[in-house]
């Protein structure tokens, strides 16, 4: 695979420009896309159409430092970090690019985490080894514990060995973000030798002390997916979900006592909210969001902000989807109400014709809704496109007769803020109330939700 060159000057400061040169670009629109990520979410930094031989620059100045997203139109996507460098060069012709995966020259920030990448990656591979081996073990087989411990010994030495690896990747790029921030947050939390003799098993430990390696006062921390990743296991595996007393006890533990700064506390009640918004129980997101509302501070992080957890909230399970009244590409203003009467289940998709992932998951979706339709199904698709010819183009050959609708206004739509809608695809699913039932990014759980609406 063709590598993409891309060039950092060395700088005691956060980055500070993005250039890009393309070399011999096809007749035909060109854009790179750049991220920057909330948590798992992804938020648009800027969008530039590229032009032959120009260089195009991205002012990263009043960015923070973090992990960011960049992709071409129908190419590979790759994450990379803006820190202490400070100039990010990408060059090359339009079909190397489009081809590549970014790599990085002459950037502590990115040769650090390319390397903590391929640790983790190595990790994974073990422990699924690991996994694998166990789950093929006959629990009457004469030497089971034997085996089990064997197990458990090989685990930790493969824990043990990863955190030796961090360690070592951090003294080598030290004030990094990668150094800062992401190595102590993909650390394996493992106990010293006071808390072994107080411990006998990781899981307990685990409740205890899944995040002591983690920079929970650095704001940075939440600029990444894998925060939002540990706090989900958490609450996954380490938290009381057989007693409600004490999962809330957990929960408060998780907001109160973890961090004492502002951006990262409303942070984690946003994860806890949307977690419990997907798996329930009801009673829970009710206690999270009163726990929101008595709280008044605001930070000016980009989704970062109570209002963040309100917009939740207003899309949650049970609460009345909200009207739209948009135009189709004949003019027609085409009411969202109008288009459910009657209806056994819908669903609002959020989408454009120059995001990757909407132009296969799309036409995919409408593939299936053309064999769904007959049972009570439609679909309102809201394009989030500011060119009439690319909404057009794509919807009269790949999605022509359901509800397709767009402002042509972007990212800056009012349907886009009133359904808080922060990443292309996303999907509404609705019943024949005009009940809201899920909001995804998943086209597959959108489909399973809809179906269970429709064999009703």
């Amino acid at each position: 695979m063709l590598v993409l060159s891309i060039i950092w000057a060395s700088m005691s400061v956060c980055a500070q420009k993005l250039s890009i040169t393309v070399r011999d670009i096809p007749s035909i629109r060109a854009y790179l896309f750049i991220d920057g990520y909330y948590g798992e979410e992804k938020y648009s930094i800027d969008t530039i159409e590229l032009q032959n031989n120009i260089t195009h620059t991205i002012d990263f100045r009043n960015s923070k430092p973090g992990l960011y997203s960049c992709h071409f139109l129908n190419g590979d996507t790759a994450n990379f970090v803006v820190g202490i460098d400070s100039l990010l060069q990408i060059s090359g012709t339009y079909s190397e690019l489009m081809k590549g995966k970014l790599s990085f020259a002459h950037s502590s920030e990115n040769s650090a985490l390319q390397l903590l990448l391929q640790y983790k990656k190595n990790l994974n591979s073990t422990t699924d080894s690991i996994g694998s081996m166990a789950a093929k073990m006959d629990e009457f087989e004469p030497q089971y514990e034997t085996r089990s411990t064997q197990m458990r010994n090989f685990l930790t030495n493969a824990y043990l060995a990863y955190d030796e690896q961090l360690d070592q990747l951090e003294r080598l790029y030290p004030k990094t973000y990668t150094a800062t921030i992401l190595i102590p947050l993909l650390k394996v939390s493992m106990p010293d030798k006071v808390q072994q003799a107080q411990f006998d098993n990781l899981i307990s430990f685990d409740h205890y002390h899944f995040f002591q390696d983690v920079p929970l006062g650095n704001e940075g921390i939440i600029a990444n997916p894998y925060f939002e990743e540990k706090l989900k296991t958490f609450l996954a595996s380490y938290a009381h979900h057989g007693n409600q007393d004490k999962l809330k006890k957990d929960l408060l533990y998780m907001h109160d006592s973890l961090s004492t700064n502002a951006a990262v506390r409303e942070f984690i009640r946003y994860v806890q909210i949307k977690y419990y918004m997907k798996t329930g129980p009801g009673k829970l997101v009710d206690y999270l969001a009163q726990l929101s509302a008595d709280e008044g501070c605001e930070t000016n992080i980009p989704y970062q902000q109570n209002a963040v957890i309100k917009s939740l909230l207003a899309m949650m399970p049970g609460r009345a989807v909200p009207p739209l009244t948009i135009k189709d590409y004949e003019g027609v203003s085409r009411s969202l109400y109008g288009v459910m009467m009657g209806k056994k289940a819908g669903v609002v998709a959020f989408w454009a014709s120059t995001c990757t992932h909407c132009q296969d998951s799309m036409p995919a979706f409408y593939s299936w809704y053309m064999q769904e339709r007959s049972k009570g199904l439609e679909v309102y698709a809201v394009s989030l496109d500011i060119n009439p010819d690319d909404w057009f183009n794509f919807v009269s050959a790949k999605t022509p007769e359901w509800v397709n609708v767009c402002e042509l206004k972007g990212w800056e739509s009012e349907s886009a803020s009133i359904y808080k809608v922060r990443s292309t695809p996303s999907f509404v699913v609705i019943d024949g109330n005009r009940k809201i039932v899920l909001k995804t990014t998943s086209l597959q759980e959108a489909k399973n939700s809809l179906l269970t609406l429709l064999r009703k």
